[in-house]
């Protein structure tokens, strides 16, 4: 008998610690989320045909004819880095039949490229009633429809304007006869729509009417003359997203942006690309962040980092205040600390585009146990619509060292229509750690992915979780041997006494989760963590010989973990 109940006690155990462990189970890596897939149009666009020499086929250069092909590595205006620069997010999908209910009831997004003149390419069809019924009706129920133009000034790249003019005005649009000429647009912080980019070319393209039909029209970029055209003077919306029942249309004034000009070296057409036509994606109903002028957020904010430097590496010989030892065992000793406090965030101005300026008071700060004087620090913030962080200025040590971290108070929301798994890039400002760790931090732009992982309920709100991570040689992201220095090793009188071992130095490995209010864009909890793993080699020490040697003589690592969670 007792036998039995002390199975069953067993048994009980076991099942009890099987089922705790499936609700804590956690999805750390989810499928990402499905492709859009989009019809390219090529049943109203002649596709390559010019023969040059014996051995290629290419696009016309004298004309549009065949200009915005595929596989056409000849032509500099082919389509090919586009195709290239959206393949991993979008299923692209070459269409050579006319638009009809069932061709379109696959497909989330329909793009069209510049359809052929009948007056330069007679035997190319142009767009029929019946398709545009068909496109209508497939917006309305929720597609997404894209229409790359061209300016009307150039011969060479002229249109079919009257069907196609048919149908952008279903959606209450149309274009002007005007032209750009070559222009690098100055897009910059602080825009609404966009992120990351500080110009974008648009070649030579025309300015979109929006008409009085238009549903919720949003001019995502404004374009104007290039600069070396003093006689031309052109100024309007070139990029314009319209709602039509459930679906959206986008109209863009120009068709090369998108080949030749990708390659230019000062500007940034592939990623503002990948961002435009993310907002083709089906809406999700996602807001970007609402914060209002006088609203206040406060955050308990908990800090710790650690120093893992073998006893052998002159690493040791750097002061380290504020700093305490841990000491797993005799001879070993690793450096730790850790700090804890309340920040405030008061949002002080809004502007017409949804940028805003915030300020982050101190409101109490502690190493370990003992309260530091902050008074005299601080910080302020610059987001744009998105919820991208623009800018960020410290006054005083205490906000100087604190400052890359309040980044995290702030959620960056792309588009209205992310869906879990899906992922997208970002230009964020990283804390890379020091070897002395109460030095105000080396911060470097660096490209991270962000995704959205899940949906989760805490502390009583609604949240999208998005990750933010990267993994990275410390020399891909700029870090220097003087980045990660005390500034008194650098400026001694010996010189410095470092150097990286190889070429690629050592590793960063960052990862940041934050929980967002579904409801006003709030970060509700957000934990980023931090590591380096360094190999440095003593310029006054022989470097040793075995693994082992070379090890405890160079290797360090370095961390910094930081946590916000919203107390109001």
């Amino acid at each position: 008998m007792k036998r039995k109940i002390l199975a069953k006690i067993v048994y009980l155990g076991i099942f009890v610690w099987i089922s705790s462990s499936l609700i804590a189970s956690e999805l750390f890596s989810p499928e990402a989320a499905p492709r859009p897939k989009v019809l390219m149009d090529y049943y109203h666009h002649k596709k390559p045909g010019t023969k040059v020499g014996e051995h290629q086929i290419t696009g016309a250069w004298a004309t549009n004819i065949g200009r915005y092909g595929w596989d056409d590595f000849a032509h500099t205006n082919s389509f090919d880095p586009f195709f290239m620069a959206l393949e991993k997010e979008f299923a692209l999908t070459i269409h050579d039949s006319s638009f009809t209910k069932t061709a379109l009831g696959e497909t989330d997004i329909v793009l069209i490229i510049n359809p052929d003149s009948p007056s330069m390419v007679p035997d190319i069809p142009v767009i029929s009633d019946q398709e545009i019924a068909a496109l209508t009706e497939f917006v309305s129920e929720g597609g997404s429809l894209c229409v790359f133009i061209n300016s009307r000034g150039h011969d060479s790249g002229k249109f079919e304007d009257v069907q196609l003019r048919k149908l952008a005005n279903v959606f209450g649009l149309d274009w002007n006869d005007d032209d750009t000429k070559y222009s690098n647009i100055d897009v910059g912080a602080g825009h609404p729509y966009f992120h990351d980019i500080d110009v974008f070319h648009y070649g030579a393209g025309c300015t979109m009417k929006i008409l009085p039909n238009a549903q919720d029209p949003r001019v995502l970029l404004q374009v104007y003359e290039d600069k070396g055209y003093p006689d031309v003077d052109v100024d309007g919306a070139g990029i314009v997203l319209v709602r039509y029942g459930k679906g959206k249309m986008l109209l863009v004034g120009d068709t090369g942006s998108w080949g030749a000009n990708m390659s230019r070296p000062w500007t940034e057409n592939q990623r503002f690309l990948k961002q435009m036509f993310r907002y083709l994606k089906k809406d999700n109903g996602v807001e970007v962040p609402s914060f209002s002028v006088g609203e206040r957020y406060r955050y308990e904010v908990k800090i710790a980092e650690l120093k893992s430097i073998p006893k052998d590496n002159s690493f040791n010989d750097i002061e380290q205040p504020h700093y305490r030892m841990y000491v797993p065992r005799p001879k070993t000793k690793i450096p730790f600390f850790e700090a804890s406090g309340v920040v405030d965030l008061n949002c002080l101005i809004v502007n017409d585009q949804k940028a805003r300026n915030f300020e982050v008071n101190l409101a109490e700060m502690n190493y370990f146990d003992s309260a530091i004087t902050h008074d005299k620090n601080k910080l302020s913030i610059s987001t744009n619509r998105q919820g991208a962080v623009e800018e960020i200025r410290s006054e005083g040590d205490v906000a100087g060292w604190l400052g890359p971290d309040v980044s995290h108070l702030f959620g960056f929301l792309p588009i209205d229509g992310i869906r879990i798994g899906d992922r997208w890039e970002k230009m964020e400002r990283l804390r890379i750690p020091t070897v002395k760790g109460a030095d105000i931090p080396t911060v470097k732009d660096v490209e991270v992915e962000m995704s959205y992982l899940r949906d989760e309920r805490l502390e009583g709100h609604d949240c999208r979780v998005i990750r933010t991570s990267k993994v990275a040689w410390l020399p891909e992201i700029g870090v220097t041997l003087e980045d990660i220095l005390p500034t008194a090793e650098i400026r001694n009188l010996q010189g410095v006494n470092w150097e990286f071992m190889a070429g690629r130095a050592g590793r960063l490995l960052y990862r940041r989760e934050q929980w967002i209010d579904k409801d006003n864009g709030v970060v509700i909890r957000a934990k980023a963590q931090t590591r380096i793993v360094v190999w440095t080699q003593d310029l006054r020490e022989a470097k040793g010989i075995s693994n082992s040697e070379i090890d405890n003589n160079s290797v360090s690592a370095h961390s910094h973990v930081v946590e916000f969670q919203l107390i109001n």
